[in-house]
């Protein structure tokens, strides 16, 4: 996704270098680069060149060290923990003019070829293949805005979107390490913030940074477009609350006084919305009363709807919710269905591959999940008029988030009891490649043998002979100590087999 923004070349060298940090530990024979990157020898070996003098112009030449075995044909890589491939990736990024290109159209005015030309120290062919790149890579994540090529470069479409868009690219970017906005600093933006209440803004959610990136921008592009008016969007519904937004406004306008009065309150009320829309349901806390006393949502029956999705997701629950667990069910649901009333088409588009991650893209998908997946769209085929129909996707991804990250897995994951044999320790083998597939389940790692094991894992070769005094049949995957794909999948799907007939038995014994 990110890497698509850099220039060819530095995508190469970005490649190359990713690709010797994360086989440190094995020096790499070049034929072998050749053949994983499709270049030629001599573009492998220039490359290696070319990233040795990138690293020291970084100033990780004392972290990262590159050396050629020219005898045998040889690459590999020492580093220090100082290191890191991200700063690598924004190096590369920073210096790329197609990123430079691309966040130029963040800007709300219009370019000519000629400015971009000048802005970018670039000559007219190259800054016309470049803006065609833009416009492909744009159109890409999102059908609803387009880069505009005519006498006048410019973005137009939907706002929301195009805010979004520039948000989760700027997010991955830059992360935590930098702040990328010219035009207002971190600490004017949270000055701003704070002055709303904790009920409105919770200042270190897991969402921090897209929340402040997010509001920077909106800021940047309010001077000239606007966002749309939604009568889903928050307004204060009580006294406090009509007192702290005036101050917001107040404030506000002081950072974009170009913005009429009717205006900047419509954008005010966006931004309340979006911080309610990314920070519900992280802290056991109280919310804004506009969502009892809003009249729209009162005749949609919005709070009800929420009630109901609750009371659905608590039916397939091995356990029952303590309270402090429904209500943070409850304000997440919230959170992801005023989502949709808020931002609406934004949700259809790709740019949400920035926000959300959607397990069912990939081939190697886990019974389990598709089996959820499969429980959520029968769920809406059965539905005729709701309002979050046409976001299927969305929700599938947004539910997948809750239930097998944010809550507790022993509500919906049976326990699974593990034995580990091993040649070595039984704990080197499960810290190491085994905790990703252990992490899909509610593991118990136990030291007997006896009738509550329900799996023997071992990277040695057992007989089922040596266990004849096991009361039951237990079925043993061996793991062996060159890694495959196919002792993986064994082990994915046998553990699958187990949570679920354990999880049927239980279900059938309410």
């Amino acid at each position: 996704m990110i890497l698509e923004l850099m220039n060819t070349r530095f995508q190469k060298k970005f490649l190359l270098l990713e690709y010797l940090y994360h086989n440190q530990s094995n020096p790499i024979e070049i034929n072998e680069l050749v053949k994983i990157m499709h270049l030629s020898y001599p573009t492998i070996k220039k490359l290696i060149v070319e990233v040795k003098q990138d690293i020291h112009k970084m100033g990780f030449a004392n972290h990262a060290k590159i050396t050629d075995q020219a005898e045998q044909n040889r690459l590999s890589i020492n580093i220090t923990e100082e290191f890191s491939i991200n700063l690598v990736q924004l190096y590369y990024l920073e210096n790329s003019v197609r990123f430079k290109l691309f966040s130029l159209f963040l800007s709300p005015r219009k370019w000519t070829v000629l400015e971009i030309m000048k802005k970018l120290d670039i000559t007219y062919s190259p800054a016309k293949k470049e803006i065609a790149r833009i416009k492909k890579y744009i159109n890409s994540y999102a059908q609803n805005i387009s880069l505009v090529i005519k006498r006048e470069i410019y973005l137009e479409g939907d706002e929301r979107t195009i805010r979004m868009l520039y948000t989760g690219i700027f997010q991955h970017v830059y992360g935590g390490y930098k702040w990328p906005f010219s035009f207002i600093n971190l600490s004017e933006v949270s000055d701003i913030l704070e002055i709303l209440s904790p009920k409105l803004y919770k200042k270190y959610v897991t969402r921090y940074t897209t929340i402040h990136y997010g509001v920077a921008i909106s800021l940047y592009r309010s001077q000239k477009i606007n966002v749309s008016d939604n009568p889903y969007f928050w307004k204060p519904t009580t006294a406090d609350e009509k007192k702290v937004f005036n101050k917001f406004v107040n404030q506000l306008r002081q950072k974009v006084p170009t913005v009429a009065g009717d205006l900047i309150h419509i954008e005010a009320r966006f931004l309340v919305s979006c911080l309610l829309a990314n920070s519900l349901g992280y802290e056991n806390e109280e919310f804004t009363p506009f969502f009892y006393n809003s009249k729209v949502l009162s005749e949609m029956g919005f709070l009800k709807i929420v009630e109901k999705k609750v009371e659905t997701i608590e039916s397939y629950a091995l356990i029952p919710f303590s309270s402090e667990q429904r209500k943070r069910l409850y304000l997440r649901l919230l959170a992801i269905f005023y989502q949709i009333l808020i931002y609406e088409d934004v949700l259809k588009q790709k740019v949400l591959d920035f926000y959300v991650y959607y397990p069912f893209e990939f081939p190697g998908n886990h019974e389990r999940e598709r089996s959820f997946y499969k429980i959520i769209m029968e769920m809406y085929s059965k539905k005729k008029d709701s309002f979050e129909l046409s976001y299927i996707e969305y929700i599938c991804a947004a539910y997948y988030k809750i239930l097998f990250f944010e809550i507790n897995k022993e509500l919906f994951h049976p326990k699974i009891k593990v034995l580990v044999f091993s040649n070595k320790t039984p704990e080197r083998l499960i810290s190491g490649r085994l905790n990703t597939i252990l992490s899909f389940f509610s593991i118990e790692i136990v030291n007997n043998l006896d009738n509550e094991v329900d799996i023997i894992i071992s990277d040695m070769a057992i007989s089922k002979q040596n266990l004849i005094f096991l009361p039951k049949r237990v079925p043993i995957i061996l793991i062996r100590e060159e890694e495959t794909i196919s002792d993986s999948n064994k082990l994915l799907r046998t553990l699958t087999k187990i949570a679920d007939n354990k999880y049927k038995t239980i279900k059938e014994m309410d």
